[in-house]
């Protein structure tokens, strides 16, 4: 169970060392550093059954999304399991549908209700 967050607890995808050149730990908060390359982050400990809950904060436009129960076979993290999407609706074209607008199991499942963001606000997710 992760209580408290902190970098050693997360690897890039593929890779086995937490990538300091584009995320970067602050307090409790892991964040992905802005122009730098899109490394997706990982869990070193593997879980079976759990609850999630996180905070989160986006950017004007933001796009981002939790994958759960991935396998790294996939080249890709978003070719290999189920995403929660993470997103800015007002401000990204994915908003304007339910399939793919914060909160859904993006292309699968749509949220049960509208939870929009404040873009640079740190919103709770379960």
């Amino acid at each position: 169970m992760i209580e408290r967050l902190d970098a050693s607890q997360w690897r890039a995808w593929h890779g086995d060392e937490f990538p300091i050149d584009c995320w970067r730990a602050a307090g409790d908060e892991l964040q992905a550093i802005a122009g730098t390359r899109r490394v997706d982050l990982i869990s070193r400990e593997r879980y079976r059954d759990f609850v999630l809950r996180l905070e989160f904060a986006l950017p004007v436009a933001g796009n981002s999304g939790l994958f759960c129960r991935v396998g790294e076979e996939a080249q890709l993290s978003w070719h290999s399991g189920p995403e929660m999407q993470l997103l800015d609706d007002r401000g990204h074209p994915d908003g304007r549908e339910p399939m793919t607008r914060n909160g859904a199991l993006y292309g699968l499942l749509r949220p049960e209700l509208e939870t929009p963001i404040e873009p640079e606000q740190f919103i709770e997710a379960a």
